[in-house]
């Protein structure tokens, strides 16, 4: 069986994280498990957030790739360092959205290192004929090459967009240190892990505490976590900001409906 990886989402904190569903969804992932072995576990260093770039892009070739859907279980190879911001050298991560364009079968796109071997951890989910976008941190090869594998029978276009880096030997102040941890729930809706035993009703906000909690320190400025929904009954969207602040509105995670 393959895991479904606990993908990354930055988000600012302030002291508590809050989500709010567009359908009605029940936040955390199924049966997902998450590998914290040393070829998997992000680097710790200073991420530094940088203007989205495009990495890859199988509708227009960009990475250096043909201009064609990923074939089935099939592998692509591209470069995520030495363009836009991100410099050429020395980065141990990069923190990329990864989306699933027209995919013609279920199963998954894999990301990982490029100088290790597949460890098989689904990071996008596919569904036939269902665009999908997750946001991970993926470790970087000694070139600078990340790999994006098709675990499906069908194809699928992929564009992936670096949104920031992890740099360990930066001598500059500039970066905000970043800082692994092994992976952890802080909550569960199903289980009343940090919220109320109940799903989020369509339009409502939840709102729980992700600093001072599973290593995370109370005076963290962000962190990198994985927003997940399960047995949602209506298609729709959440979203996840600052506690406090306006929802910007932002799609995190989609809603399919299929609960």
């Amino acid at each position: 069986m393959r895991r479904a990886r606990f993908n990354a989402r930055f988000v600012r904190l302030a002291m508590s994280l809050a989500i709010a569903a567009v359908g009605l969804a029940a936040a955390s992932p199924g049966t997902a498990a998450a590998a914290t072995t040393p070829q998997l576990m992000p680097g710790g260093g200073q991420f530094f957030p940088v203007t989205p770039m495009t990495a890859l892009d199988t509708r227009d070739g960009t990475g250096g790739v043909a201009v064609a859907p990923i074939g089935a279980h099939s592998t692509l190879t591209f470069p995520v360092t030495g363009i836009g911001d991100v410099p050429a050298s020395d980065v141990s991560d990069v923190f990329v959205v990864i989306s699933a364009l027209s995919p013609t079968d279920t199963g998954a796109l894999e990301a990982y290192n490029a100088d290790i071997a597949n460890p098989g951890i689904w990071t996008v989910p596919l569904t036939a004929g269902e665009d999908n976008s997750v946001s991970d941190m993926t470790q970087v090869s000694a070139g600078g090459y990340i790999s994006i594998h098709n675990a499906s029978a069908g194809t699928t276009d992929a564009v992936v967009r670096v949104m920031g880096y992890v740099q360990t030997s930066d001598s500059t102040t500039a970066g905000e240190t970043y800082v692994p941890l092994p992976y952890s729930s802080v909550m569960d809706t199903r289980t009343g892990l940090g919220a109320s035993e109940a799903q989020i009703p369509a339009g409502g906000s939840l709102t729980f505490q992700a600093s001072g909690t599973t290593g995370v320190p109370t005076d963290a400025a962000g962190a990198a976590v994985y927003l997940g929904v399960a047995d949602e009954t209506a298609s729709g969207w959440i979203s996840a900001y600052p506690a406090g602040s306006t929802d910007p509105a932002v799609r995190v995670s989609q809603l399919y409906g299929r609960g």
